[in-house]
């Protein structure tokens, strides 16, 4: 069964509650949240911005609360999927079971998403890093083939401009973060050109989400202090980028 690429969140919901005879569907809707269809009734749950992203059984830590939430403890499915959400929040950024009372205590920031985002509009990203050797050329690689997947739109100055001189890349890498909504900059082993690439961008007023696995906190002291996101793993960069761009 499949619905139109065009279809509405509840028009999949219903579709798929009559294929199915399911009394509760939940689509989810990466920072958007996830939709929820109960019988009619709809309601849309937040998800919730994060220090780090851990991925890896975050899906079934959703699933699992949700079904405790909804079939054990009776409450409506809409109460249900945003205890799940919270929890999943919580699993993603401390990489720990979310026991009830730890949920208690913990809060963070919903994630607003901006309406033209919601109307299909993607941002673009630049994609700013070394790509000297294999290893830096395959991380760029990677990075592209996920922020592509993750719904960017990508300049990369490897991929779109090239090797060339000073006079032939400068002026168009510059005219490609002025193009773009953020730029995500791998920053590791401080290569000039990207430090430089960051400066500029924060510059033009540009949102930066930094990837710096490696360098000291005091390397990365003026990145911080002109309001850089730093993360220190691949996925919570990436998901920082995501939440940076669509976020009101």
């Amino acid at each position: 069964m499949s619905a139109s690429p065009e279809a509405t969140p509840e028009e999949c919901a219903l579709k798929l509650a009559v294929h199915d005879g399911a009394e509760v569907v939940i689509i989810k809707m990466g920072p958007a949240g996830a939709f929820v269809w109960s019988q009619g009734a709809v309601h849309t749950v937040p998800a919730y911005k994060t220090e780090n992203v851990w991925k890896i059984g975050s899906g079934d830590t959703f699933v699992a609360h949700f079904a405790q939430a909804w079939m054990n403890d009776g409450l409506p499915a809409h109460e249900a999927a945003s205890q799940a959400s919270l929890a999943t929040a919580y699993y993603c950024e401390k990489k720990t079971i979310p026991y009830r009372e730890y949920l208690m205590e913990f809060k963070r920031d919903e994630i607003r998403v901006k309406q033209e985002f919601l109307n299909g509009k993607r941002p673009q990203v630049y994609l700013a890093g070394p790509f000297f050797d294999t290893a830096q050329v395959w991380l760029i690689e990677e990075a592209r083939k996920n922020l592509l997947e993750m719904g960017f739109k990508v300049f990369s100055p490897f991929h779109d401009i090239g090797m060339g001189s000073a006079a032939d890349v400068v002026k168009l890498d510059l005219q490609g973060i002025e193009k773009s909504d953020i730029v995500f900059a791998i920053v590791d082993g401080l290569d000039a050109g990207t430090i430089y690439e960051v400066g500029y961008a924060r510059a033009v007023g540009k949102p930066v989400v930094i990837l710096c696995e490696r360098e000291s906190e005091e390397s990365m002291k003026m990145a911080e202090g002109t309001d850089c996101v730093i993360r220190r793993s691949y996925t919570s960069a990436l998901y920082a980028a995501l939440w940076a761009a669509v976020s009101l």
